[in-house]
């Protein structure tokens, strides 16, 4: 972000003859980015009297229950990070690519599922939506059941994970009349806290290390389904300017997850 935004402004502020007549953002936009990308762009194109209209690019999904996209998604997702040659922050050789690729994948998590997703989009981002399919239609329901299985374990581990770190910030509230605690020395908590600190990391980083190796192995089965390269799974905004027709933009690319 410290070099995203930075960048996106001196391109919009550019001069005359070096105008942007299109702007494809090639980032990650989950929910609770909308407001404040969409403030930002307010604020450049202000700045030079330029119009602003976003496009949202959005990936096809018949989405599941609470969340925006599926399962399958989240599987070819996490097997494309997986997969990812010297990548600077996650790629192959990252411990962490199953939990990040989780956490993008709760991002989209909505009551009313697809449904509710699309109605926020329109109201906290933009109304003009381009649909793009990124794989195959029927590899939603030709996949194999483990898949669905594996995935929905992850999301589960991740979830128990965030509440046992929920609950270890809660303060401890003593009921009236009880004995006060034990006092210890500072060095002892301090010990006490670094032994206890150590145990949890290296317990956290064995399972999420043989969990992304489990994953890796389940993503490359064949299972029947093929990426459309002219899309990927984020959300992009476009940035149009006054004397062009709105909808005449190329699609960008970008990263999933």
């Amino acid at each position: 972000a410290k070099q995203f935004w930075p960048a996106v402004q001196e391109s919009v502020l550019r001069t005359d003859d070096e105008t942007v007549h299109h702007l494809f953002l090639n980032k990650n936009f989950p929910p609770n980015a909308w407001s404040g990308a969409r403030k930002k762009l307010g604020e450049y194109c202000k700045s030079t009297n330029r119009p602003l209209i976003l496009y949202a690019i959005v990936p096809n999904s018949p989405g599941g229950k609470r969340n925006a996209f599926n399962l399958v998604d989240l599987g070819v997702c996490l097997s494309s990070v997986q997969s990812r040659e010297a990548h600077p922050n996650l790629g192959k050789d990252s411990p962490v690519t199953a939990s990040v690729a989780a956490t993008f994948y709760n991002f989209y998590n909505f009551r009313g599922g697809r449904e509710e997703f699309v109605k926020s989009l329109n109201i906290d981002l933009t109304e003009n939506i381009i649909y793009v399919d990124w794989i195959k239609p029927d590899a939603y329901w030709n996949v194999p059941k483990e898949l669905r299985e594996k995935m929905q374990e992850l999301l589960e581990r991740m979830g128990t994970a965030r509440s046992r770190a929920k609950s270890s910030s809660l303060p401890i509230v003593r009921r009236k009349g009880a004995p006060p605690p034990l006092r210890s020395s500072p060095q002892d908590s301090s010990l006490a806290s670094s032994r206890i600190a150590s145990h949890s990391a290296n317990r956290d980083s064995s399972a999420n290390i043989q969990f992304a190796q489990e994953s890796q192995q389940e993503a490359n089965r064949p299972i029947q389904m093929q990426r459309n390269h002219d899309a990927h799974q984020q959300e992009s905004v476009t940035l149009t300017h006054q004397d062009r027709h709105s909808g005449s933009g190329q699609q960008g690319e970008g990263e999933a997850c």
